[in-house]
């Protein structure tokens, strides 16, 4: 049983790989970045915005394969 959401686990397995791959990338790059502008660590902006492409890559995978699955 999928617990009545239909597509099973493949649609989170695509979204949660998505989320894992965009958010990485994009966290690698930005947070880093935004130290060396402040000068320390901290929870700003950058944060958010990785965040923001975690969410996007989510749902853009998720959507995908439950369509590619007929789902």
């Amino acid at each position: 049983m999928d617990g009545g959401t239909g597509g099973g686990a493949a649609p989170w397995i695509g979204g949660v790989s998505a989320a894992v791959a965009a958010g990485g990338a994009v966290g690698v790059k930005l947070i880093p970045m935004a130290y060396r502008a402040r000068g320390y660590a901290a929870l700003g902006g950058e944060w958010m915005a990785v965040a923001a492409v975690t969410a996007a890559a989510f749902l853009a995978g998720y959507r995908w394969v439950r369509r590619r699955c007929g789902g």
